[in-house]
């Protein structure tokens, strides 16, 4: 099954006239891997740093879709989100004791409502995709 699916991408790229290593064929991080260790003598046969290439897009292809982008999406802004408000109540303390400017608890508060908004919106846009 998968090497039906494997075989079809490669023969419907080839067909369009491109190759696994134009630039409009891989996405993101995918396109990268040829300027890594696939160049530096470590693969030297190029037939394996494209099949290497095509069974990682089909992978992520494969097992991403928009519910588990939006859940990895929230997990990050979650973490943002920690950062700043302990960022925020590190300033508050910064101000009580006169070290930190009023203004800096300002601008902290807004990330931090800033970020929390994010994560609330994440949360029920995660939620929505069933």
């Amino acid at each position: 099954m998968v090497h039906h699916l494997f075989r079809s991408r490669r023969d419907q790229i080839r067909s369009h006239g491109l190759t696994w290593s134009d630039p409009g064929v891989d996405s993101g991080w995918l396109s990268r891997l040829s300027a890594g260790p696939l160049h530096s003598g470590a693969w030297r046969d190029e037939r394996a740093a494209r099949r290497l290439r095509m069974v990682l897009g089909l992978l992520l292809r494969l097992t991403m879709n928009l519910k588990n982008a939006a859940f990895l999406a929230l997990a990050g802004m979650v973490l943002v989100t920690l950062l700043l408000v302990f960022g925020f109540i590190g300033d508050v303390f910064g101000v009580a004791r006169g070290v930190v400017p009023s203004m800096r608890l300002a601008t902290s508060f807004i990330y931090a409502f800033a970020g929390f908004s994010v994560v609330v919106f994440l949360y029920f846009f995660h939620k929505a995709r069933v």
